[in-house]
């Protein structure tokens, strides 16, 4: 009795270890595909060891896989469109050509949920807010930026900013020049600040001497302050400029503190940061 247990035992054993050593190889050949036929049917033979190096590349069931990254032996499908790469020459070039950039201009009476409504528009229409510069003067908020936005829904942006003015923020836009943003080939860009006591014309004589030497002003920002002394109130204004290689930063030096005597302001001009 106790050798017909045995055996029996033996053989449920050997039967078990036959079943984890068949699920075993089903799992190892489980998710290969022929290539030519997307047939499921399992490899046989040496070729079923060659198995994690095999490539995922149908994936119409992942809505269009093109691409795969090696995962623990596996290669793990990763979601793209296929035959396309960022890293492929002119991919950048191919992605610019289907965005519209758009420059534009805003005003309207100062209150809170401007940049909202200008942001969310935007937003809704697939756009990218790329730079902007605002501020509050006089009770009005004013402010340029510039944004992308996909070339076929240029239009639906456009109208859908203009429908701003009702609620009392007006909205101007000019599409981007081909050749804007392109950084002139030499040349220096330099800051100037300025501070003196106010007076008509400051601003007047600065720009005065950058026009006569073909001086671009890039950047522009001035306000009044109460002098901490004596009480009375000070310009200040602060830019950023771009001398073009032709003409000498020290003429340029020269003319503006010649001014700065005749108007009792003090001018600095250095370097500006790397953009």
């Amino acid at each position: 009795m106790e050798k017909r247990e045995r055996r029996r035992k033996r053989k449920s054993r050997a039967k078990n270890r036959g079943r984890d050593s068949e699920f075993g190889n089903r799992r190892f050949e489980t998710g290969i595909r022929r290539p030519e036929t997307g047939d499921s049917k399992p490899e046989t033979g040496d070729r079923k060891l060659q198995a994690p190096e095999r490539k995922v590349t149908r994936g119409a069931e992942f809505g269009g896989i093109g691409r795969a990254f090696p995962v623990s032996g596996f290669r793990i499908p990763v979601l793209s469109r296929p035959g396309f790469s960022l890293r492929e020459p002119g991919a950048a070039a191919c992605v610019a050509r289907m965005l519209a950039t758009l420059v534009m201009t805003v005003i309207g009476a100062d209150r809170p949920g401007l940049v909202q409504m200008v942001a969310a528009r935007v937003a809704d229409h697939g756009g990218n807010w790329l730079e902007s510069r605002m501020c509050r003067l006089g009770g009005q908020f004013a402010g340029i930026l510039r944004v992308e936005v996909p070339r076929e829904r240029r239009d639906e942006l456009v109208n859908a900013l203009r429908t701003l003015e009702v609620d009392g923020l007006r909205v101007i836009i000019h599409a981007e020049g081909a050749a804007a943003g392109a950084v002139p080939a030499g040349g220096t860009l330099v800051t100037l600040e300025l501070v003196g006591t106010d007076r008509p014309g400051i601003l007047r004589s600065v720009s005065g001497v950058f026009a006569a030497h073909g001086v671009n002003v890039e950047e522009l920002a001035s306000e009044r302050v109460n002098a901490p002394m004596d009480g009375g109130v000070l310009f200040q204004a602060r830019a950023t400029v771009f001398i073009p290689p032709t003409v000498k930063l020290a003429a340029v030096r020269a003319d503006l503190e010649q001014i700065a005597a005749d108007l009792m302001v003090d001018v600095k001009l250095a370097p500006a940061a790397k953009r």
